[in-house]
């Protein structure tokens, strides 16, 4: 999974320094690693830092077929791709390569001096089956190694890039994201697609950031790396009339923060 869904393009009030949220961003907008970084508008601000941390996770994927039964898939279905074409980056991103789906994942965080995210995940999802193929992430739901209770999964941001809009709950007055349950996503036969979101974990972490990634200041130094922790995700998929289940873990093995000034 590359970068994630999050928050929205950064403007600025008429006091020159305190931001705006438009309701219509993600934080792709924020960073595409290292590719595509926030719009800011720095009318009367000499600089913005911008934190990021990227993670490098395993995989692990298994589920409930349509009559019930149990599956794990084995280790030949799960590879490793780089970040992006060409990238020598040590970090890369696991691939489930089952019967139905292609399903590239990927984990980040980023915040700023202004904003803050939770942290989200990022899919490449490619349908191989000959019919659609739905995932139902509105009844998704989602616990850690450090609350294995499960919760119902709620975003701030849901996106599906093939569609020309973006499920974005409108904020408030103040410039706050409802958290909400997102939408269904579903995927015609063949077509990659790229689906971003901004999960709500405070219930499954202590920090309330994804992976319980925590840093402090202007600094790249993390005060937890996150490393071991993991989030799982139970996910309903129907097709064909059929309904089954994936359950998908991610689990931090290594992570790096970045600082940007604008």
């Amino acid at each position: 999974m590359a970068a994630i869904a999050w928050a929205g393009i950064i403007g600025l009030s008429d006091d020159g320094c305190r931001p705006a949220m438009s309701a219509a961003g993600t934080l792709r907008t924020i960073f595409r690693y290292a590719t595509a970084w926030p719009l800011v508008l720095l009318a009367g601000c000499k600089f913005i830092t911008i934190h990021s941390v990227n993670t490098d996770i395993d995989l692990q994927v298994e589920g409930r077929d349509a009559e019930g039964k149990s599956w794990r898939a084995p280790a030949g279905e799960i590879v490793r791709q780089p970040l992006y074409p060409g990238s020598t980056q040590r970090f890369t991103r696991p691939v489930y390569e089952g019967p139905l789906v292609s399903w590239r994942m990927g984990a980040s965080l980023a915040g700023s001096d202004f904003v803050s995210s939770t942290g989200g995940v990022e899919y490449v999802i490619r349908n191989k089956l000959p019919v659609m193929l739905c995932f139902r992430f509105d009844q998704a739901m989602l616990s850690s190694n450090l609350h294995p209770q499960e919760v119902a999964m709620r975003v701030r941001h849901a996106e599906q890039h093939s569609r020309l809009k973006p499920f974005v709950p409108h904020p408030n007055p103040q410039g706050e994201r409802p958290i909400v349950t997102p939408p269904p996503f579903c995927f015609e036969p063949g077509e990659p697609n790229d689906v971003w979101f901004s999960l709500d974990t405070a219930e499954l972490f202590p920090s309330g950031h994804l992976f319980d990634l925590r840093w402090e200041g202007k600094d790249t130094h993390l005060l937890n790396q996150g490393i071991g922790n993991s989030l799982r995700m139970r996910l309903p998929i129907e097709y064909a009339g059929k309904r089954e289940e994936m359950t998908v873990t991610i689990t931090v093995m290594e992570s790096k923060a970045h600082l940007q000034l604008y």
